[in-house]
């Protein structure tokens, strides 16, 4: 993505937050810690789609599709993304608006 990991994040896979749980201050979203998962153990099947959420303020929400779990490959570097649309926007561009008014002044 081409982001320095400033600002928080979290992952949403079958309704279950994963993230850093002090990001979770009151704990109303029960946040399970991120460093104790293995993606291949929470992610287990093809054709779960699942979020990813970067900068809570501005609110870069990403929908993510597992379409294949291929055979362990050690020369493969995984993940890889398939398909997208335009460029990361830069770390603290303002989110979605903030993106459209940087693409407006290059223009």
């Amino acid at each position: 993505m081409g982001w320095m990991d400033y600002h928080l994040h979290m992952f949403e896979i079958d309704g279950q937050i994963f993230g850093d749980p002090q990001d979770d201050e009151f704990g109303e979203m029960g946040t399970l810690d991120e460093t104790n998962y293995r993606i291949r153990k929470v992610i287990e099947h093809e054709g779960l789609r699942f979020q990813y959420e970067y900068d809570f303020g501005d609110g870069w929400r990403h929908t993510l599709l597992l379409e294949k779990i291929p055979a362990p490959d050690p020369s493969m570097h995984l993940p890889v993304c398939l398909q997208g649309r335009g460029a990361c926007p830069p770390e603290d561009v303002g989110g979605v608006g903030g993106y459209a008014n940087f693409w407006k002044s290059l223009a």
